[in-house]
């Protein structure tokens, strides 16, 4: 209903007829407040005034009239039209009616229809006053918590600077320009809280008042008062506060602090402190920002992730017609202006997804001051410094961002930081530091709190461990340091010797691990012993709608996509080479690569998929063994795969648990030609296959020297690597390593672009310079022959900090392995790192860093 947050009160001694009216009430629109006896009535009057808009009271009921109630009210607030209900009117009455403001009399019975007339017509003026008055008090609010957010910060950093007078006026504007706002409610308790709040900041930039520790905690009482009166606004119960009462807190007797030895005393009072600890005074900014909801921005990042999907498609519809009719221009140039929109909508999909984040400086908003509290309560001196606030992340995550780092700051305050004293006596500075930083990696956001206070004791924790019966001493042993310090996210756990008010019932640190694993985060330990404590904590982005560069893959006849972020290699291995490089150790094969032994895992024994089809697989494919080197978190495995199909921009969507088969899915996604594929969870693979986590490894003495014993067996083993091999015009065989190839790409001539001097070609939204071998190496090579070649060019494409790069050859041989070390005896130019046999050929291997550095023109055509 329109009117249902504003309310009408009926007073009547007969409950019977109130169900009546509460009938009428509500037909008018409105939310009705039924009294039966008057004095409940004056009663719900008071506590619900804001929101009344008219009253209705009968006339004649025991100990009290109709006109008694409107004279109690009054009192209270005579703004609110007031009606009475009675079967009769004398002239005395209608004569007193007046004097009391009655906005008329209603007969007894009473007519449905005309009453609930009369509600509409009465109520009307006082309804739009509310819903103005409404309004002016949410601007208001906004505003105050705006302003109150600046000066907050400001008084913490005034605290290590007591003498600064610029940070003590940005304090006074703020209170100034907060109590002349508040002017425009109905209350004065705000301004006069707040002018007399005014007077103490004046007085100390006046220097009539000196800033001793007293006087700097009333500062800071005075403004959680001043906060306390702004949210009463909100909840309806400025009303309830009595000035006389509250103003005596803000109220103090200058003169008792104007001795010059205490002068002298706050010049000295606190040690020097880096700016970075609590910050310096913020420049007061104008502020362009507004409102959106969440759910508009959820429902723009949803439909940003279908232009992706429908923009893969397009894309394979336009490179099919390219290649179908070569000369057409106007395909061409239908092909041009989808690239420029590519790169529009790719600029226009990153600013919806910042647009879905908020920056952590709200949520690092009350960590300075529940630090500076703590720190005063437990008698100790703490600085906090406090790097990459300004990261903006999902909404989601801010709740938990909050939550954990408020607990974790407790606890290095309270169980990490020394008091002063004890800091003196092993030479550290008597004020401790407590850092945060943040900071985005791939599809994570990391969190560090660190301090340097007295460490974990992993035997204290050990101990407490064994007293509370949560591990056997047997378990404790074959624990490492780090499963040990993971003990204190127990419930119930704690190595606080009694309850206090900051710590001790071992609840804080458990709802920390809690809320981090709820959304699929992590939460790491590193303590030295009286060194300090670091915790890292870990939050993957959530993915409802996640757009991600993603590697397709073939197993069986079924297409599945690997995030990129987890692929460190890949390697294709022909099959007389497989047998050689897999081994099989205890249940498992591993396989050797980079002089590392990786545990091996079969993709179709894990999804249970049979092999192909006759129809499913080239011919060229069938020798040749397809396998990702993929980490993720702890785990590090290679994963056999059936076939590398391409590299493609994915959407990311969530799915329901029943078609998730043993979690073993991150999400699912619209491929190119719209089916459905699914997004491999790299970690729960692992798991599922039973591959340990790499500090897994070290749970006791014999794992550790078993998996150390693989390792060095794999560094005197593994001499070799994989090449890429091809030929240039000059018909000589030349070979890369593997590892210094990004991608092999096949790029029609006509994409080819004049950037200068040098040629280019558009690939992934990004300008990529393209060589020819020959030319940049100056070899002699037939260039009319070049020419006359077919439409497209091979090109060997690498990256690096500075992007990619292209190597124009005329034929991809094979991907061989060949020994790592190779003479270097024929080394005739730059470029060149020397020669090895592979396939019983000789080969010439090319550094690929050199060969770029060298610059030289290209010339293709």
């Amino acid at each position: 209903m329109e009117n249902f947050d504003c309310k009408v009160l009926w007073i009547d001694d007969e409950p019977n007829i109130l169900e009546g009216y509460e009938y009428v009430i509500k037909e008018a629109g409105y939310t009705p407040l039924l009294a039966v006896s008057p004095e409940q009535g004056i009663e719900l009057f008071k506590e619900e005034v804001h929101d009344i808009v008219f009253v209705l009271c009968d006339f004649r009921m025991p100990k009290m009239s109709g006109f008694d109630v409107r004279q109690a009210i009054m009192s209270y607030d005579d703004s609110i039209p007031f009606g009475i209900v009675s079967s009769f009117v004398t002239k005395e009455m209608a004569l007193e009616a007046l004097s009391l403001k009655v906005c008329g009399f209603y007969d007894k019975p009473i007519d449905i229809q005309q009453i609930v007339e009369l509600i509409k017509k009465e109520s009307a003026p006082r309804k739009q006053f509310i819903k103005e008055n409404r309004i002016i008090e949410s601007v208001f609010v906004e505003e105050s918590h705006a302003i109150l957010d600046e000066i907050e910060p400001l008084l913490l950093s005034l605290n290590y600077d007591r003498g600064n007078s610029d940070i003590l006026k940005s304090i006074a504007r703020g209170a100034h320009t907060l109590k002349g706002s508040s002017g425009c409610l109905s209350s004065n308790i705000i301004t006069k809280y707040v002018h007399k709040y005014e007077d103490l900041v004046s007085g100390l930039i006046k220097k009539e008042l000196i800033l001793t520790d007293e006087v700097y905690e009333t500062l800071f009482k005075g403004l959680d008062r001043i906060k306390e009166l702004v949210s009463s606004v909100v909840t309806k119960k400025l009303r309830n506060y009595k000035i006389d009462d509250i103003i005596k807190e803000v109220t103090l007797d200058f003169s008792k602090y104007q001795f010059e030895e205490k002068i002298k005393a706050i010049e000295n009072l606190k040690e020097p402190i880096k700016e970075a600890a609590l910050g310096q005074a913020p420049v007061q900014k104008q502020k362009e920002s507004i409102s959106v909801p969440i759910f508009m921005l959820d429902e723009l990042s949803t439909f940003s992730g279908e232009i992706t999907v429908i923009r893969n498609m397009v894309n394979k519809i336009i490179r099919s017609l390219e290649n179908k009719y070569i000369d057409n221009k106007e395909i061409q140039g239908l092909s041009e202006l989808f690239d420029e929109m590519h790169k529009i909508n790719g600029t226009i999909q990153n600013r919806i997804t910042d647009l879905c984040k908020v920056p952590l400086s709200g949520v690092f908003k009350p960590i300075p001051r529940i630090l500076r509290d703590l720190a005063r309560d437990l008698g100790k001196s703490i600085q906090l410094e406090i790097h990459g606030e300004n990261i903006r992340v999902d909404n989601s995550l801010v709740l938990v961002c909050s939550n954990s780092l408020i607990h974790l700051i407790r606890n290095s305050a309270d169980h990490g930081i020394e008091i002063p004293d004890e800091r003196i006596k092993i030479g550290k500075p008597s004020m401790g530091t407590v850092q945060i930083f943040c900071t985005e990696n791939n599809n994570e956001l990391q969190i560090i709190i660190k301090d340097d206070g007295k460490g974990i004791d992993p035997n204290k924790v050990k101990n407490k461990a064994l007293e509370k019966e949560l591990y056997s001493f047997d378990e404790l042993n074959l624990m490492t340091e780090q499963q040990i310090f993971e003990i204190i996210f127990s419930s119930g756990f704690s190595t606080a010797s009694k309850i206090t008010d900051v710590s001790g019932r071992g609840v804080g640190m458990d709802m920390v691990k809690t809320s981090v694993k709820s959304v699929g985060g992590s939460i790491q330990i590193d303590s030295i012993l009286g060194k300090g404590t670091t915790f890292i904590m870990r939050l993957p982005k959530p993915k409802s709608v996640l757009i991600i560069n993603s590697l397709l893959i073939k197993c069986g006849d079924q297409c599945f996509a690997i995030p990129q972020d987890s692929i460190l290699h890949v390697i294709h291995i022909e099959k007389e080479q497989y047998h050689n490089l897999v081994q099989k150790i205890a249940d498992g094969f591993v396989i050797r690569a980079d002089n590392t032994l990786y545990p091996l895992v079969n993709l179709q024994k894990v999804l249970s998929i049979s092999g192909f089809s006759k129809e499913s697989k080239l011919e060229k494919y069938a020798e040749i063994m397809e396998i990702l080197i993929v980490q993720s978190e702890n785990f590090m495995y290679a994963l056999q795969v059936d076939e590398i199909l391409d590299s493609e921009e994915i959407v990311l969507k969530s799915i329901n648990s029943c078609f998730n088969y043993k979690g073993i899915y991150a999400g699912a996604t619209f491929m190119g030609d719209g089916s459905i594929g699914l997004i491999l969870d790299i970690k729960n693979i692992a798991e599922l296959s039973g591959i340990k986590s790499l500090s897994s490894y070290q749970k006791n003495l014999n794992t550790e020297k078993v998996f150390s014993k693989i390792l060095k067996t794999s560094e005197e083993i593994s001499t070799t690597q994989n090449y890429l091999l091809f030929h240039a015009e000059s018909k000589s065989i030349f070979g890369i390593p593997l590892d210094q190839v990004f991608r092999l790409e096949e790029i029609p001539k006509k994409q080819i672009q004049m950037s200068g001097c040098e040629e280019v070609v558009i690939y992934r939204d990004a300008i990529m310079p393209i060589y020819v071998v020959d030319k940049i190496l100056n070899l002699k090579y037939n260039k009319t022959e070049l020419k006359t070649q077919k439409d497209v060019i091979s090109v060997i494409v690498t990256r690096n900090e500075n992007g990619y790069k292209g190597l124009v050859v005329s034929e991809v041989l094979d991907i061989a392995l060949g020994d790592k070390e190779y003479s270097k005896e024929i080394v005739d130019r730059e470029g060149i790192s020397g020669n090895t046999f592979i396939l019983d050929k000789n080969v010439t291997i090319l550094d690929m860093k050199k060969i770029f550095n060298s610059k030289q023109n290209v010339d293709i055509i």
